[in-house]
């Protein structure tokens, strides 16, 4: 998880990286939908500011996304079309996590640890990629209600 390697030099502890999770899985997911734009943004962040605005805007879109309705991958999508499934973050988890984001950034700025905060970010947005795949969905028939298949080929 994000900055485990500096935890021994003071670096962030164990569990406020595993408080971040929930948003990797966020992050995920919209980089499934192939909506970068928030990855993107958090990853090349040289400035709280700019990643606590990202993280804010991300779990504003979330929650208008999977939170507050029910999210159906490839509702009135086209055959082969690629659609993302809602991860299972509730709300409570989502909420520690931007806690624990917004906790751990603070403290890397108020310590002049800058590069851990850059590294933070990067990992976070690095591991979010990965996670993408496991919620990729392909569409099945022309205005399919529902995926006909776990997971795109990765061919």
């Amino acid at each position: 998880m994000p900055g485990e390697e500096s935890q021994g030099a003071g670096g962030p502890d164990g569990e406020a990286l595993r408080k971040l999770r929930a948003l990797a899985e966020v992050l995920a997911y919209f980089a499934a939908s192939r909506n970068y734009g928030y990855v993107d943004i958090l990853s090349n962040a040289l400035d709280p500011a700019v990643a606590l605005e990202t993280v804010y805007n991300l779990v504003r879109d979330f929650k208008s996304s999977c939170i507050d309705r029910e999210h159906r991958p490839c509702e009135g999508a086209e055959a082969g079309d690629v659609d993302a499934r809602c991860p299972r973050v509730s709300a409570r988890e989502l909420d520690e996590a931007v806690r624990a984001f917004a906790e751990l950034t603070e403290r890397l700025y108020q310590e002049g640890r800058t590069s851990d905060l850059i590294v933070v970010y990067r990992r976070l947005a690095a591991e979010a990629i990965g996670r993408s795949l496991g919620l990729m969905v392909r569409c099945g028939g022309e205005g399919a209600a529902g995926p006909q298949g776990s997971q795109p080929s990765k061919a």
